[in-house]
């Protein structure tokens, strides 16, 4: 994929100062697909694996969307969790350094509420949280939403696992029904899409794949037993292994002595190697299996 810079995709300059003090020039294959898209206005739905950066991906276009001017709420962002209430909103302040007038606000709980209250009231127009606390504010019409233009779900899909399901619809209520709704995760899961059908509009979806890995156990099974390590369980037949094309780790261990624990590979050079020392017959589980010791 061609690489895309942060100059080529029409942003504030005082966005830019932000991101290349903050030391990036090359946006991601998320980035360089979703701002342009959600800077548009519509409503969007982007996949991506952790740590390919996803919060620049909403972050750098709310702030697009934000007029210093006003003080209302006009963005809020949903995290499931404080910690990442915490880190979205620290990013976000970064990207917003040059851009007088803007307000970012965390708000979760575990953090004492009258404190929140009295910064809600200063005003700011970018409130990120967590679904139960922002719920409890609007509760208290301590956050109002009659200036709310965009809503974002970030790890939305872990967000609705949690049992957020209720809490994030009702918030995505108490806006305009005209405002933009944009969903980040990692899976798109039936929450995922029950959400998108019920409150989104023609989304667009932008899915960028994670880089293909070649897996540890194609062929590694025949490889063990060539060099006389008998290998038990219930991937033994190489077939079995190869017919899972994710299986990316494995845990060896003792066949005789189960309570010797096993020990996780990532790597099949070294799976063979280990086998090749201790000689023993071996138990090759996969990676969706969990051991309850590990050497």
């Amino acid at each position: 994929m061609e690489t895309v810079r942060f100059d080529e995709l029409d942003l504030y300059p005082q966005v830019l100062r932000a991101i290349k003090e903050m030391g990036f020039e090359e946006a991601t294959p998320i980035q360089s697909q979703a701002i342009p898209v959600v800077m548009s206005g519509v409503d969007v739905i982007g996949q991506a694996q952790t740590g390919t950066g996803k919060t620049a991906s909403f972050g750098i276009p709310v702030l697009h969307k934000v007029d210093p001017n006003n003080k209302k709420t006009q963005v809020i962002i949903l995290s499931p969790t404080r910690e990442l209430a915490i880190q979205v909103s620290e990013e976000i302040r970064k990207l917003s350094k040059y851009m007088h007038g803007v307000k970012i606000l965390p708000v979760y709980g575990g953090q004492d509420i009258n404190r929140q209250i009295k910064a809600l009231k200063g005003g700011a127009q970018i409130i990120i949280g967590t679904p139960g606390r922002v719920m409890d504010h609007l509760r208290r019409k301590t956050i109002r939403c009659e200036a709310v233009n965009t809503i974002v779900l970030d790890e939305a899909d872990e967000m609705l696992k949690m049992g957020f399901v209720q809490d994030v619809e009702k918030i995505i209520e108490s806006a305009d029904p005209n405002r933009q709704l944009v969903m980040f995760s990692a899976t798109t899961n039936q929450d995922v899409l029950t959400v998108s059908w019920k409150y989104q509009h023609d989304p667009i979806e932008i899915v960028v794949q994670a880089e293909a890995e070649v897996p540890l156990a194609m062929g590694i099974t025949d490889e063990l037993e060539s060099r006389g390590i008998k290998v038990f369980g219930p991937n033994r037949k190489c077939s079995q292994l190869e017919a899972s094309k994710s299986f990316t780790k494995a845990f060896l261990g003792r066949h005789d002595i189960p309570t010797a624990g096993y020990k996780e590979f990532t790597d099949k050079e070294e799976l063979l190697d280990a086998a090749g020392i201790y000689g023993y017959p071996m138990v090759l589980k996969p990676m969706a299996w969990q051991p309850e010791k590990v050497w």
